[in-house]
């Protein structure tokens, strides 16, 4: 992972990683109001070495013996020797090594003091400590040397240790908690995204495959809002999906046909809603639309229009209504059409479970004639095969992921499909953007569509059924720059055929 993906895991789980700190911080906190507070009693011995003489150089020779005797013994002080015999004076309920670090010991610079704290739960206990080591020590020294040394251990005011209640390092516990609560947090953080293959940001998907992302919008709130809008309101809503119309605009061929299937990989809001909303987008620039639900068994494009009456596309391919009688005009003013969905009504034959290619190849020539552009709400690539044959008749086809709930590989396969069978899939889109970075061109896009001067070569004039095209069209290498004003992404060699690797496997 470089830096720019820290950047994005931590934008990514900024929460997580607040409220694992937060909570780190505050159970260091009360570990310290838990435990029993520590208390501190402090002695301090010196060594003495009597001169048998009375004169200066004597005295100073004495001196610098207890010096050099003093920095000897401060280590002695902590040995077994000494600890077990003040364990047995005492009856201590330790060992010497719990017992060695209750206790600090240390010797002043150029002086024979040894200056002694002990730190221990019971102020009594640490009081004794303390007063006993100075005779423990002295005791010991005795034993190892010869008795007619000149060098004693003596304890200034012996008994008179007072224990003192440590002040509690709240502070320092709740660093320490703050730190250790980051370091989970990371640590799940960076496995969470190794293991997690949902598609959460458009970065997410430009990964996934190796084909534009055209726009990235709002939920299926969204479109009640943009369908409650009057034409031309300005509104976040309505850019999202304006820009998402002029960069799949950029990607149609200039001469040809304007007619393209949406589509998600697995089910979901994303399809209908998406192409709803493109479908409104084109309107409100002044385009004629003509906007088909073509999911025989969940069409939900009639309720997000607040549309009504039976007739749609079953009534149209069944030939028991004419396409001018079926076609629902969606608003005044706004040159948008709806072919609903099946609906079936009292007295009428069930509706067809499956699309038939002799019957949509006449259909889409004839919706073709009577507006600028076609749009299918296409059912799940992956779940069947009516959306292969209606991307495969409308000539070429724009993937919807869901946010958080399309996994990466899905897309992958999604558009393998649909180049198995000679549609070209002219880009993704994320659906159900959530932050502002995502929804408007901070993130995968910018504000002014395709920049066209970054394209190596203009996208071929994709082969549809009707024109026969061959059972695969062959992917065109040159289109691996996705360059949208704002921000560039990238494909270069390596990752191309790495990502075309991922999807072969993936089937």
């Amino acid at each position: 992972m470089d830096i720019r993906e820290y950047f994005r895991l931590l934008r990514l789980h900024w929460v997580t990683l607040f409220l694992l700190t937060v909570f780190g911080a505050a159970s260091g906190v009360a570990l310290a109001y838990a435990q029993p507070p520590p208390y501190e009693a402090k002695s301090e011995m010196i060594v003495t070495a009597s001169s048998r003489g009375s004169d200066l150089e004597e005295d100073y020779q004495g001196a610098l013996l207890a010096q050099k005797r003093a920095q000897a013994y401060t280590p002695v002080l902590t040995s077994d020797a000494v600890l077990n015999r003040l364990i047995k004076d005492l009856n201590l309920p330790y060992s010497p090594d719990r017992l060695r670090g209750e206790i600090r010991a240390a010797n002043p610079a150029e002086s024979a003091a040894i200056n002694v704290a002990v730190e221990d739960r019971s102020p009594q206990r640490a009081k004794a400590i303390a007063d006993g080591l100075g005779p423990a020590l002295s005791a010991t020294i005795n034993e190892a040397e010869s008795s007619d040394s000149s060098v004693r251990v003596t304890t200034l005011d012996p008994g008179s240790a007072v224990a003192r209640q440590v002040p509690r390092s709240t502070a320092f516990n709740a660093a320490l908690g703050g730190a250790l609560g980051l370091l989970v947090g990371l640590v799940w953080s960076v496995l969470r995204e190794l293991s997690n293959r949902r598609v959460r940001d458009a970065e997410d998907l430009m990964r996934a495959c190796d084909v534009p992302v055209l726009g990235v919008v709002r939920g299926r709130q969204a479109i009640r809002e943009m369908a409650s809008l009057p034409g031309g309101a300005p509104s976040e809503v309505v850019e999202g999906y304006r820009l998402f119309a002029l960069n799949l605009q950029s990607r149609l061929p200039e001469s040809g046909d304007h007619s393209y299937a949406v589509a998600s990989p697995r089910g979901g809001d994303g399809a209908p809603c998406a192409a709803v909303g493109l479908a409104i987008a084109l309107a409100h620039s002044g385009q004629s639309v003509i906007l088909v639900d073509a999911d025989l068994t969940s069409p939900s494009v009639a309720r997000l229009l607040k549309l009504s009456g039976p007739e749609g596309l079953t009534d149209v391919l069944t030939g028991r209504l004419p396409l001018d009688s079926a076609l629902q005009e969606w608003r005044e003013g706004v040159s948008l059409r709806v072919l609903a969905g099946p609906e079936s009504s009292p007295g009428t034959a069930p509706a067809p479970t499956v699309l038939r290619q002799n019957d949509l190849i006449p259909l889409c020539e004839e919706l073709e004639q009577r507006a600028d552009a076609v749009i299918f709400a296409s059912p799940p690539v992956l779940t069947g095969a009516d959306a292969v044959l209606l991307a495969r008749v409308a000539g070429q086809a724009v993937i919807v992921a869901d946010q958080n709930k399309t996994l990466d590989h899905e897309v992958r396969r999604a558009v393998h499909c649909l180049r198995n069978i000679g549609a070209p899939v002219l880009g993704t889109a994320l659906f159900g953007a959530t932050h502002r970075r995502d929804r408007m061109g901070n993130g995968a896009f910018g504000q002014a569509g395709y920049d066209t001067r970054e394209r190596e070569t203009p996208p071929a004039t994709p082969h549809t059924a009707r024109e026969r095209a061959p059972a695969s069209a062959p992917f065109d290498p040159d289109h691996k720059v996705a360059a949208v004003s704002g921000s560039h992404f990238r494909f270069d060699d390596n990752m191309a055929s790495k990502v075309n690797r991922e999807a072969g496997h993936g089937l």
